[in-house]
């Protein structure tokens, strides 16, 4: 389960058979930086801003990712 408070710690606790892993929200992190750089939005001034900006969101949408799978895992599959 993951959770976000308001400390400056968020944990993201990953169940075992979730195919997530926490090095998932490093690449997303990673992956939302360097489309920031392609966007022409980061710059000497505000690079470390624009780092902890990307990581953010990379959480946030872990954290939605979470509760979208947990809710999907508590319907019944029907094909």
């Amino acid at each position: 389960m993951a959770y976000r408070d308001m400390s400056d710690e968020t944990r993201i606790q990953f169940r075992r058979s979730e195919i997530v892993e926490k090095d998932t929200v490093y690449a997303a992190a990673s992956e939302i930086y360097v489309a920031f750089i392609g966007q022409g939005l980061v710059n000497d001034g505000n690079y470390k801003e624009m780092m902890k900006k990307s990581v953010n969101q990379a959480i946030d949408l872990a954290l939605v990712t979470d509760m979208v799978v947990a809710t999907a895992g508590d319907r019944k599959a029907s094909f």
